[in-house]
C-alpha cells in the first residue's frame, strides 16, 4: 500500500467487505487495517457482493428472488449485513457501500423489476439512522445502472465498468451524461502497474463521488 501511495497518482482502492457472493474471506480486511490506511493518506470504497439478479450470466452464483416484495425484503438485509460490517471495521456514518451487481439479461423484464426492487429495500436500508450512502457498481450497460436512476429510493451513486473508453467518467457507455451526478467509472481491467518497484494487477477506475476516509469529490474531467 505504500508502494503505490508515495509519488504516485492512486489515491483510493475498491475492497471487498463482505456478501454472499464474495470469492474469498478477505480476512486482511480488519478495522485496524482500514484505519492504519485511511490514516495514510488512503481512500477507500466498499464493496458489498449479495445476492446476484436471477438472470445473471455468471453460473454458481446466489440469485434475488424473482418476486419483488421478496428481491426487497433481501435487498434490505444485504444492507443490514452490510452496515454491521462496516460497523465492526469502525467505519462512520454517510460510508458509501457499493452494491456489487454483475451483468445480467436486462432485456428480461421480471428479472429487471426484480434487482430494481432489490436495489429499493437497499438504498431504503442504508438511509435508516445512521445514513450511509449507498451505491450501485456494474457493468455500464450489461447491469444497467441508468433503470436505477428511476427507483425509489434511489442510490446515491453509481461505479459503471466501462473498459476502453478512456477515463473520463461522464463517458460511459448506456448512461447519459444528465444523469448520476455522482459517478465512479471503472475504465480498465486487469492491468500491470508499477510503482516503487511494486507490481499489482490492478483494475483502474476514477471517483467523482464518495470515497471513504477522502470525503466526495463531483467535478468533471479526467483523471489517471
Amino acid at each position: 500500500m505504500s508502494s503505490f501511495f508515495v509519488n504516485s497518482p492512486w489515491w483510493w482502492w475498491g475492497v471487498y467487505i463482505g456478501g454472499t457472493n464474495m470469492a474469498c474471506a478477505n480476512t486482511n480486511v480488519t478495522a485496524s487495517w482500514i484505519h492504519d490506511e485511511v490514516t495514510s493518506g488512503w481512500g477507500i470504497e466498499p464493496i458489498w457482493v449479495g445476492p446476484q439478479a436471477p438472470c445473471v450470466n455468471q453460473s454458481g452464483l446466489s440469485h434475488l428472488s424473482t418476486s419483488t416484495s421478496t428481491a426487497f425484503s433481501q435487498g434490505e438485509s444485504a444492507a443490514i449485513n452490510a452496515y454491521d460490517r462496516i460497523v465492526a471495521l469502525g467505519m462512520n456514518t454517510n460510508t458509501p457501500i457499493a452494491y456489487d451487481m454483475e451483468a445480467f439479461d436486462t432485456t428480461n423484464s421480471s428479472c429487471l423489476a426484480a434487482v430494481k426492487s432489490f436495489m429499493e429495500g437497499w438504498d431504503a436500508q442504508l438511509a435508516v439512522s445512521p445514513p450511509q450512502k449507498p451505491g450501485y457498481y456494474g457493468s455500464s450497460c450489461a447491469s444497467d445502472p441508468t433503470a436505477m436512476w428511476s427507483i425509489s429510493p434511489a442510490p446515491y451513486y453509481i461505479w459503471g465498468a466501462d473498459y476502453g473508453t478512456g477515463s473520463d467518467v461522464y463517458t460511459m457507455g448506456c448512461v447519459s451524461t444528465s444523469i448520476w451526478p455522482r459517478r465512479l467509472k471503472q475504465y480498465t481491467g486487469g492491468s500491470s502497474v508499477t510503482e516503487n518497484g511494486v507490481t499489482l494487477n490492478v483494475d483502474k477506475d476514477c471517483a467523482y463521488g464518495p470515497v471513504y476516509g477522502s470525503g466526495e469529490t463531483v467535478i468533471s474531467g479526467t483523471c489517471t
